[in-house]
């Protein structure tokens, strides 16, 4: 789902834990391949920052905001309640060719709730799920 991005000096890398996206920064010169920095900690890459082609402002969705954040680097989508996300949520900024890395997503309706039977009887929903009829049977004593 998440594609590393290369930056100037350093490549963004996405990770989902707890539902929250935590992000880290990779310079390509660290003194050992692999090496790790919190985003909080890349300040000696600032005048790099300041060379790079930043994104513009996303759109806006309907039925959802759009939240920029990471000094404008990550972008994320959510949808109002009721509604569920087709499509990637989290993005980064390529700065390279100044583009976000994802298509901003469609929030749909997430429909009614299932209807429960009565005692007596059945619910038919049609194919499109925007009607239901309730059918009571008869019962003889």
């Amino acid at each position: 789902m998440f594609r590393d991005v290369a930056v100037s000096k350093r490549v963004f890398c996405a990770v989902i834990l707890h539902s929250l996206l935590h992000v880290l920064v990779c310079p390509l010169h660290a003194a050992k391949p692999g090496q790790w920095l919190p985003v909080d900690d890349y300040d000696e890459f600032e005048e790099e920052i300041e060379k790079e082609i930043l994104c513009s402002e996303p759109g806006k969705i309907a039925n959802g905001e759009t939240v920029v954040w990471g000094e404008g680097m990550l972008l994320e989508y959510r949808c109002k309640p009721g509604y569920s996300p087709v499509g990637i949520t989290h993005g980064a900024c390529d700065v390279k060719t100044g583009t976000w890395t994802i298509e901003p997503p469609v929030c749909t309706d997430e429909g009614c709730p299932q209807l429960t039977p009565p005692a007596h009887g059945i619910v038919n929903v049609d194919t499109s799920g925007g009607l239901a009829t309730i059918v009571c049977r008869l019962v003889t004593l």
